[in-house]
């Protein structure tokens, strides 16, 4: 993508010029080629929350939310414990939350900020 140039957003079909936003841009590239704005990224991580048993965000609002980069809010956090020891010496924070839909998730992570991996539990309403 390049700075100025006008991209039809894959999410919503709307047209933006994608231009920088403090240290980001205002849309992205998807893994497949795919040009997603900024409204477009965040439908598309709100569905896969609602319609998948895996999601990625961010560990964000002081451990009480999981959201995307630019803050959209994925899912509320439940419960939260860190662990003294975990991978390189560092400890991992576990995660418990729930989507808006309901269902319950659960993930670890690096930390407060960092990206989580949140998954289904298993039995989980939907």
């Amino acid at each position: 993508m390049n700075i100025g140039e006008t991209y039809t957003c894959a999410e919503t079909g709307k047209q933006f010029v994608f231009t920088p936003q403090g240290c980001s841009f205002n849309g992205c590239m998807s893994s497949s080629g795919e040009t997603l704005s900024d409204e477009g990224a965040y439908i598309r991580e709100q569905r896969r929350v609602r319609e998948d048993n895996i999601a990625y965000g961010y560990l964000s609002n002081g451990g009480k939310a999981i959201t995307t980069w630019k803050g959209g809010n994925l899912m509320k956090v439940t419960s939260m414990t860190r662990s003294k020891r975990g991978a390189f010496g560092h400890g991992l924070t576990y995660v418990k939350a729930v989507s808006p839909d309901g269902r319950e998730w659960y993930g670890k992570g690096c930390g407060e900020s960092m990206l989580i991996t949140m998954r289904v539990r298993k039995g989980a309403r939907l």
